[in-house]
């Protein structure tokens, strides 16, 4: 399985999806707020956003 990067503004809901895919799915949760890039290269990526606002549009 490929590796997947959820970005959050709620990483608890975030973090409970991700436990929820299983162990075998290798994934990595980023605040969506935080400036530091994820280390590894993902091959997917999906957005997980509960305030959806320009910012948010913006960073994502």
């Amino acid at each position: 399985m490929g590796r997947l990067l959820l970005i959050s503004d709620d990483l608890a809901r975030t973090v409970r999806l991700a436990r929820s895919l299983g162990p075998d799915r290798l994934c990595t949760v980023q605040d969506l707020h935080d400036d530091a890039v994820p280390s590894a290269q993902p091959d997917l990526i999906v957005g997980d956003v509960a305030v959806l606002t320009a910012d948010a549009i913006a960073r994502l």
